[in-house]
Order: structure tokens, then sequence, then C-alpha cells
């Protein structure tokens, strides 16, 4: 069965107290947030429990300063959950002292490991490191980065992602290559990974704790492999925003209503079937139809 497809987050929430929320290509575009974003978590946050679960690479004081700088109140949300912060924190726990290299993005001022010395030390040359890591985002493909990645296997490194995500939809609807991509190309490569993030199971465990009680979650997320994937395993309802990384094969223009059709498509061919596909991110709309709320089931 196809998903449904709506016009407001007010059509497939109703006895639901435990939301959710994915980040880039749902709230924000990681400049500023998406019309409607702030109404719609307010709607949420008062029928519930509202996480903000991301596959960042960011830790979570970094990620709620980023939340701050694009213009969300803390009071938007209960908690946040990111994959950098689960990242660091094995790191932390199963390299102690490890002497550890970026590749790609090097080590900038905000880099999610920067000031853990002694507990672990960035360092430029992989020849010198202890393990790797992945963290940024960029233009080019994970190729170009072979030269680094293969002497990194032979040395048998293990290489740390902290975001699992493979590409990032920009304002325009391009998109960049994120930390997914590179531990993807070393792994193909023949060198040992580490991800975390969705749509393994852990952070919707952690979200889910979170939450003082609930009955019944929602999920809201733009990624099929990622957000729809994780929220299915763990049990909850699920909605796919169709304005971030699928927006190319949803039948419209970027941020319009999806092809019913052509969303069917795109879940038959990934095998992934979210309850309902929205454009945006938005509690109530004009055109939204009335009905009772319950987003249908497969």
């Amino acid at each position: 069965m196809s998903p449904r497809i709506v016009d407001a987050l007010s059509e497939v929430v109703r006895d639901h107290d435990l939301f959710i929320v994915d980040q880039w290509g749902v709230l924000h575009d990681g400049h500023r947030p998406h019309p409607g974003a702030h109404a719609a978590l307010a709607a949420l946050r008062a029928r519930g429990t509202v996480v903000l679960v991301s596959n960042t690479s960011r830790r979570v004081a970094d990620n709620r300063a980023l939340l701050a700088r694009v213009g969300f109140e803390t009071e938007l949300w209960d908690g946040i959950v990111t994959a950098g912060e689960a990242s660091a924190q094995a790191l932390l726990a199963e390299l102690p002292g490890a002497r550890v290299c970026d590749v790609g993005a090097g080590a900038p001022p905000d880099h999610p490991l920067r000031g853990l010395g002694p507990a672990l030390e960035l360092v430029d040359d992989p020849a010198c490191a202890d393990a790797l890591v992945a963290t940024g985002v960029s233009a080019a493909p994970p190729e170009r980065l072979d030269g680094v990645l293969r002497p990194a296997v032979e040395r048998g490194l293990p290489l740390y992602c902290f975001n699992p995500d493979v590409v990032s939809v920009q304002p325009d609807g391009s998109f960049l290559y994120c930390a997914g991509a590179v531990a993807a190309r070393y792994a193909t490569l023949g060198g040992r990974v580490r991800t975390f993030g969705k749509p393994a199971p852990a952070l919707y465990a952690a979200a889910s704790a979170l939450a003082p009680v609930w009955t019944r979650g929602l999920a809201v997320g733009d990624s099929l492999h990622h957000d729809i994937l994780g929220a299915r395993q763990a049990g909850l309802d699920s909605v796919l925003i169709t304005r971030g990384i699928h927006w190319r094969d949803c039948g419209a223009p970027l941020g319009a209503r999806p092809d019913p059709a052509a969303v069917g498509a795109l879940c038959a061919r990934t095998g992934v079937w979210p309850d309902a596909a929205l454009a945006r991110f938005v509690w109530d709309s004009p055109g939204a139809r009335a009905g009772d709320g319950r987003p249908e089931r497969d």
C-alpha cells in the first residue's frame, strides 16, 4: 500500500504522545528554519514529549547551539540525541588516549572531538593515528580520499563514522557527501567501520527513555533509509518529509506536494514504507483534509 499523502501533521497526529523529529531537511537547512517548523514543533510538544534525534556529527551541546543560531528555542523540545554524541562516547570508552585523525574534515574549532585531550588526541597526520573518524561534508566524492584510506586499511585502523548519512540536501536542492559516504568507501576498501546513528535502535531507545511515560510514538524524517527504517524497526509510526533528500524522486518541485505514484514507486524501490508522506514539516494548512488523524498501516 502506498503511503498516505497528507498536507499537514495535524492530519496524522491524534493519540501519539512521543514525537521523534529529525533536523536537517525537516526543521531547517542549516542556516534558517523551514516555514512552519516552529509552529509544528510547538503543536507536537503541547501533545507529548518531543525529542530531536539527528544523525549530525555534532555533539549535543554544539547541536543545541546551532539550533539557537538558526532560531529554535529550547522550549520547543524535551531532549536531543545525536549520532555525534554517541560516536564520541563510544570512542572515549573503546580507545581511551587514542590519537585520532579526521579524514576529509581536518580539525576545525567546532570539531566534535576538540577539547577532549588527554582522553583523545586529534592529529593531522593519519600515519600517526590509532583510529580514523569521519565527521564532515564535502562536494567531492569519497574516492578522493583513497590515498589516505588505503594505507589506513592496510594498518588495520578502525574508522568511526560520526554521521551515517550518505548525502545531505542543501537549500537549493543540491547535495553534499556526508561521513556515511566516506565510511561506505572505507568498508568497500576492506576497512573496519564503527557507525552510530539512525537507523540503529540505540538512538531511538535513548530518545524513548527521555519520555517519562508514552504509549504511541511518531517519528518524522526525510530519509527512508535512516529515519523511516529506524522508526519502523523501533515500532513507531512514521511520516516522510519529501522536501528533504528524496525530493527529486517524489514527482514534484522542491517543497511541493508529492505525487502519490512517485512516492509509492520510491518506497517500492527501497522496500521502506512510511505511514504517511508530507511535503513540509507544518502543523496545519488551508488545504488540510479532515480525518481521524491516524496514520494508516500497510
